[in-house]
């Protein structure tokens, strides 16, 4: 999963925390990387950016969408590359999550159809599972 940024856009800092909506696979693993995911338990990660032409991605980062029924349409309707086996998969799994207040954070424009923002940040904590959707 990549977040299209403008080139050159700086991370923005939460000043409160923020809601946002992940989806994962039925093992409760990211599904392009494996990482795995336990309710409560803070995820911490570095970014990367890859400059492009036009704009920037983040690549390196956890992403979230920032609403629930667009995380559930996601999950319900798309399948996703997974980097590791090079298997495509699905991510039915909606879990609710906390971009805690101080974590570093990018918010843009959503490239998948049917969702308007997504974050990628560098801390997250899921709080509970809020769809399985098959």
């Amino acid at each position: 999963m990549c977040l299209r940024i403008p080139v050159n856009q700086k991370p923005q800092l939460a000043t409160e925390r923020i809601i946002c909506f992940k989806c994962l696979t039925v093992d409760m693993l990211s599904p392009c990387y494996e990482q795995k995911y336990e309710l409560g338990k803070m995820l911490t990660s570095e970014f990367s950016i890859k400059k492009m032409c036009a704009y920037d991605n983040v690549e390196k980062g956890l992403h979230a969408y920032a609403d629930e029924f667009e995380a559930k349409h996601t999950a319900y309707n798309y399948t996703w590359f997974n980097q590791i086996n090079g298997d495509i998969q699905k991510a039915p799994v909606v879990v609710k999550c906390e971009i805690p207040k101080g974590a570093t954070y990018y918010k843009a424009i959503s490239d998948t159809i049917g969702v308007n923002f997504e974050y990628a940040s560098d801390k997250l904590i899921p709080l509970e599972i809020v769809g399985i959707c098959q």
